[in-house]
């Protein structure tokens, strides 16, 4: 995976490279599983924290 830094019509897109074709090096990493449970018991303790200062 790939998120385009340059300029031109794919700015910021991410794009997938299966093949390699353009010989860059992947520039990030995707999460292929998730902690479904865990991510909202994190983001709610995180958004209360955050609502009391």
């Amino acid at each position: 995976m790939d998120v385009e830094t340059g300029d031109g019509p794919a700015h910021a897109a991410t794009c997938a490279d299966f093949w390699r074709l353009t010989g860059r090096l992947p520039n990030m990493h995707v999460a292929p599983e998730v902690d479904a449970e865990r991510f909202m018991r994190l983001f709610v303790t995180r958004m209360i924290k955050l609502a009391n200062g």
